[in-house]
């Protein structure tokens, strides 16, 4: 870390993780070990389930059945009765409690989202949280809202980072971004995929497409033999082989 090597411990760990804030590892035993800015925080054992994690929260059940997650150098208690299951990713965690209720926690705090029944189909990514609600509507949770979208489930959805992407049942592929609800094209394109903080796709004619930070930029006239994504970059090949 910053240049420098540290010994953690004298032998191997059972799982360990890395992402772009935390290290995540644990032992026989059931400690959960995380690493933040070379500060080292142990929590356990826990039971039950193994832990969630995202790039900036760790999320389990301890021994005595209460559900916590660390966030910013915090341990935090969200729910002290069994919890049907959880998710995380990014900065959001996703959970049903023992009622039914469907919440979530992000930046240190916990919203409800839906009481007594719990989605039918969910994405988390970075602030948003797309689902299906039990009577089939489709909602977005981005940064302590919740935007009802369409009343009719969409046949397609994906979370990136800030963004939903969807294809409702009439074909029309459409983007939610901060709040908003952008059409991008009145098809569900041939070629798309979401990574981090990018959507690309292509449309029927073979042109080449990015969506990122709310604005659709036309990349290329073909579509390109290779691309790679990562955050806010992206890379592709032209028909010559050029990058």
């Amino acid at each position: 870390y910053t240049g420098e090597t540290t010994h953690m411990q004298d032998f191997r760990p059972t799982r360990f993780d890395v992402t772009d804030y935390l290290m995540i590892y644990d032992n026989p035993g059931g400690m959960i070990n995380v690493i933040v800015e070379n500060e080292l925080f142990q929590f356990g054992p826990w039971i039950e389930q193994p832990y969630a994690y995202g790039d900036s929260v760790v999320a389990f059940i301890d021994n005595f059945g209460l559900f916590k997650v660390f966030w910013n150098k915090e341990l935090i208690t969200l729910d002290q009765q069994n919890i049907s299951w959880f998710k995380a990713k990014n900065n959001i965690v996703a959970y049903n409690d023992f009622l039914g209720q469907f919440k979530v926690f992000h930046k240190g705090e916990q919203y409800l989202l839906e009481s007594g029944s719990p989605p039918t189909d969910f994405k988390i990514n970075r602030n948003v949280v797309a689902y299906v609600d039990y009577l089939g509507i489709f909602k977005v949770y981005y940064e302590g809202e919740i935007y009802e979208i369409q009343s009719f489930k969409p046949t397609y959805f994906e979370a990136g980072m800030d963004f939903v992407v969807f294809t409702n049942p009439m074909g029309e592929f459409k983007v939610f971004y901060k709040g908003e609800v952008m059409e991008l094209l009145t098809y569900k394109p041939p070629l798309y995929e979401v990574k981090k903080n990018i959507l690309v796709y292509k449309d029927r004619s073979g042109f080449f497409y990015a969506f990122y930070n709310g604005k659709v930029e036309t990349m290329a006239f073909f579509n390109p033999p290779s691309y790679q994504i990562d955050y806010d970059l992206l890379v592709y090949a032209d028909l010559d082989n050029y990058l």
